[in-house]
């Protein structure tokens, strides 16, 4: 089905109310200025400022308290249990308790799963769809503009993005992003759909630029649930023909810029991830202690891996460049306690994402598949290959609890 979106945040013909226009403005500004780096003073200061709403909003409603009724949150508290529990085996326990303050609040994923709901908890459900499309449309195009921008820079100094490792840092934003461009293809206009082919291009160009190969793989399979979805059967086809005549383009126009993207597109086994690699020898750290883990924090792992490296003269890597894989991490950190925690958030949060989508009709199912689409590319598919941000997740979930609380009061 075809749909047509305003991309505004105010009703039609209507202002909105100078509360509506806090709650949706700091949930605005959270999500675009999450991934973009040289404004800390700037992004700490959301968190702050949501936080102090939140306590008002709470403090006049308590009703407000039964969003986090559900198994979603009971879920992230587990996991969060699981983590302080794994301070009393960590090997050191000043690095466990400020990774897990890093992750779990700032801007963790604990203290956004609670902040979001609670500041949007009286906004309409119309008003918190055209945020989350509006949110992840301008954290996308802000993202890549300065990207972009970069790139063109050390083009001009003789740094070529194919051959370079050093823009790899933007991956996790292309990946969390990227469904910024479904409501895109979606609307009627031209020039709409003219944004949403130059995005397109500049994403693609962006991402190869990357050199992640965890990141492309999760693009192609979330690109691919977002067609099938709406059975796109002939962007499925334009995209395959585009893909081949870029692939084609590649290896002929200076193949001399691209021969590591070419290595890249080649490789079965990238970063020796198995056997005596990276993924490897995590899990071989992992059974000696399978049971309680190491101590939460990739700094833990990278030490305790350099302490070992010398007895594993086989070991590929003689200085960590960690497990990977954030399940893995997860595992060497909290024991198998912490990896049931987090294996039980992911099919909660994926049962509930697909229910939903199965259960209501436009604009609620593209905001819910939106949601999806990022949460099954980062977390599930590239969190196999990579030890992606474990932070972002509270966006996501904070954004699918006030959601799927709206959809049960209408």
């Amino acid at each position: 089905m075809r749909i047509t979106m305003r991309l505004t945040l105010e009703d039609p013909g209507k202002k909105l109310k100078k509360q509506s226009l806090w709650n949706l403005g700091l949930v605005f500004l959270y999500i675009v200025t999450y991934f973009i780096d040289g404004i800390t003073r700037y992004k700490n200061a959301l968190p702050l400022l949501m936080l102090i709403t939140a306590i008002i909003y709470l403090v006049r409603n308590k009703k407000i308290i039964r969003v986090f009724f559900n198994k979603i949150m009971l879920m992230i508290i587990l996991l969060c249990i699981s983590m302080l529990y794994s301070l009393i085996f960590s090997t050191d326990i000043k690095i466990s308790w400020d990774a897990m303050k890093g992750d779990m609040l700032t801007k963790g994923f604990l203290l956004s799963s609670l902040l979001i709901p609670i500041v949007l908890f009286y906004e309409t459900k119309e008003r918190i769809i055209k945020l989350v499309i509006i949110s992840f449309i301008s954290a996308l195009s802000m993202r890549m503009a300065i990207e972009g921008y970069i790139y063109f820079l050390g083009y001009q100094h003789g740094i070529i993005p194919f051959e370079s490792t050093r823009y790899r840092n933007v991956s996790d934003a292309l990946v969390f992003l990227f469904p910024g461009l479904i409501p895109l293809w979606h609307n009627k206009r031209v020039d709409i759909k003219a944004i949403f082919i130059l995005l397109t291009m500049v994403f693609c160009i962006l991402c190869l630029g990357t050199l992640a190969r965890g990141a492309w793989l999760a693009t192609i399979i979330m690109g691919l649930i977002w067609l099938i979805a709406y059975r796109e059967w002939k962007l499925i086809t334009l995209s395959l023909l585009l893909t081949f005549a870029g692939f084609i383009a590649i290896q002929n126009i200076q193949p001399q810029y691209t021969t590591k993207l070419l290595n890249k597109i080649h490789q079965t086994d990238s970063s020796a991830r198995y056997r005596n690699g990276t993924q490897g020898t995590a899990l071989e750290l992992i059974m000696e202690k399978p049971v309680v883990g190491y101590g939460y924090g990739k700094n833990i792992f990278h030490n305790i891996y350099n302490e070992r490296v010398k007895d594993h003269p086989n070991w590929i890597f003689k200085h960590s460049i960690g497990p990977h894989n954030i399940y893995l991490d997860i595992w060497f950190g909290c024991g198998v306690i912490g990896l049931m925690a987090f294996l039980g958030v992911i099919i909660v949060v994926l049962t509930t994402l697909i229910k939903s989508i199965s259960r209501t009709t436009d604009p609620d199912k593209m905001t819910y598949l939106m949601l999806t689409v990022s949460f099954f590319g980062f977390y599930i598919i590239r969190g196999m290959f990579e030890l992606v941000d474990i932070k972002p997740l509270g966006i996501l979930i904070g954004l699918l609890l006030i959601m799927r609380y709206k959809n049960q009061k209408n």
